[in-house]
């Protein structure tokens, strides 16, 4: 047979694609439909955009702008969330001029570091404000608790009055002090999880910046040593200490703040980030970029960039979620840092489909090194065939139903742009290895953009996913390092 026979053998016809749609609808529910092939649909889509379209579009109708929000809370978007707890209230003169006065205290001394390709590199910028009159508790008294503001400059909400440091530390000295393996695991994980969920003071909150997978602790020596590199490239990013009234707010749950509260913490991000209402942005914190809802990463909506101290207190109100002791397994870490960050949104050239709602499949590389060695462990696609099919296996949830064929559809050009390009990601990352001034193993994440490769994300070896990929024998541990002082003996 010919090739052009085969080719044309492929494209189905348009009989087979409205019954492949006729199906589209009952995947999108939660009912089981056991004649219906995720594997059959994912190859109609590799060759008919109009079956692609078709899907899409049902996806969108029937799942994404449904208004449901999933099962998982980690699918949850913002802008669900605030349509179903926003309350508009008018704002009075004096109290326009307390949110001002509150936002000015706040911007005053804040940390922001910046990289910026065009500039050359990576500096600190330290913003200034024109209040000098601190608001105080009876500044807020006059205004009932439905419109008070939650923080100002130097106050915060506390749920409890003794400061969470001491129950931090007596867990941490029980950890180092503990013989038993069992009571040292413990006491590190209470330890691990009050750092994410318990009220903040000023010896928390440098604890938070301890951290090493904080991006604010490893993008700096990264910058560094990509200075003059004709290779990769870093988004340009902005990275926001939080300040600590702030941040706590974090503490308290999304749904517990007021309108007010919230305009105060959305006037001074776009103040602070000088935010163009017309632009793309990614957004994440220090550690947690929301990837399996993505919409909740890329702003770029007018609206929402003017809302957008809401999407990062919501990322924040997610990953406290994850530590909390209701779950039936807490997952600490995510909420280890005191950062908010806003980079360049790198906007898809390869035309790449989306899953996690609006996730461009890009072709990535995780490749995990050795700082001290100079040496590369090892090297795995961030999109790796087993570890994505094994999570879609039992897919249940619309999202994941369409995720899981997107991704069939998706898996061999991936594969093949994977093959083609990782030997020459390794021999690149070899040569930047002696000039990044960081200690132990990491893992570097590499996404492929078109003919440009960005570095987009680091974190320790031993918490990165598919470090299987390395040697069991070789992986080691990062020293624990958490208290802010010289030593931590």
């Amino acid at each position: 047979m010919e090739e052009s026979e085969f080719c044309k053998h492929l494209i189905p016809k348009k009989e087979e694609i409205e019954n492949m749609i006729a199906k589209i609808g009952k995947m999108m529910t939660k009912r089981e439909d056991k004649s219906f092939s995720y594997e059959e649909l994912a190859a109609m889509l590799k060759t008919s955009p109009e079956a692609l379209e078709k899907f899409e579009g049902t996806y969108k109708r029937q799942v994404l702008d449904s208004g449901a929000l999933s099962e998982n809370f980690l699918q949850w978007d913002t802008a669900t969330v605030k349509a179903m707890l926003d309350k508009r209230v008018p704002f009075t003169r004096d109290l326009e001029t307390l949110i001002d006065r509150i936002v000015g205290e706040l911007t005053d001394g804040t940390r922001l570091y910046i990289y910026d390709e065009k500039r050359g590199g990576y500096y600190v910028h330290y913003a200034a404000s024109r209040y000098a009159v601190t608001v105080t508790n009876n500044d807020l008294k006059k205004y009932p608790e439905e419109l008070r503001p939650q923080l100002t400059g130097n106050l915060v909400k506390v749920d409890i009055s003794e400061p969470s440091y001491k129950i931090l530390l007596q867990n941490y000295a029980e950890y180092k002090d503990a013989r038993d393996d069992r009571m040292k695991k413990f006491y590190y994980n209470q330890f691990r999880q009050g750092l994410d969920i318990l009220d903040l003071d000023d010896f928390t909150y440098q604890m938070l910046e301890m951290n090493p997978n904080t991006m604010g602790f490893w993008l700096p020596p990264l910058a560094k040593a990509l200075c003059g590199n004709k290779f990769f490239r870093i988004p340009d990013t902005k990275i926001l200490r939080v300040p600590l009234p702030m941040l706590h707010l974090t503490r308290l749950g999304f749904e517990t703040l007021n309108p007010v509260t919230k305009e105060i913490v959305n006037r001074y991000c776009k103040r602070v980030f000088k935010l163009d209402e017309h632009e793309d942005y990614f957004i994440k914190t220090g550690t947690y970029s929301s990837k399996y809802e993505f919409r909740n990463a890329h702003i770029h909506d007018p609206n929402e960039i003017n809302e957008i101290g809401e999407y990062f207190l919501f990322l924040n109100h997610l990953t406290c979620s994850m530590a909390s002791p209701l779950n039936n397994t807490c997952f600490y870490g995510a909420n280890t840092t005191n950062e908010w960050v806003l980079r360049e949104y790198i906007k898809d050239k390869e035309h790449n489909p989306t899953i996690y709602n609006g996730l461009p499949l890009h072709t990535e590389y995780r490749v995990f090194v050795d700082f001290d060695a100079d040496e590369v462990l090892g090297i795995s696609p961030y999109w790796r065939a087993d570890v994505m099919k094994g999570k879609f296996k039992n897919a249940s949830t619309p999202q994941e139903r369409h995720d899981y064929v997107i991704y069939q559809m998706h898996e061999d050009i991936l594969q093949s742009r994977y093959d083609d390009s990782a030997r020459m990601i390794l021999e690149e990352i070899k040569k930047i290895l002696p000039a990044v001034e960081l200690v132990g193993q990491w893992s570097i994440d590499v996404m492929r953009n078109g003919d440009y490769y960005y570095i987009i994300d680091m974190a320790l070896a031993e918490n990165s996913a598919l470090n299987d990929c390395v040697p069991r024998e070789k992986l080691r541990p990062y020293p624990q390092q958490w208290l802010p002082m010289a030593s931590n003996s």
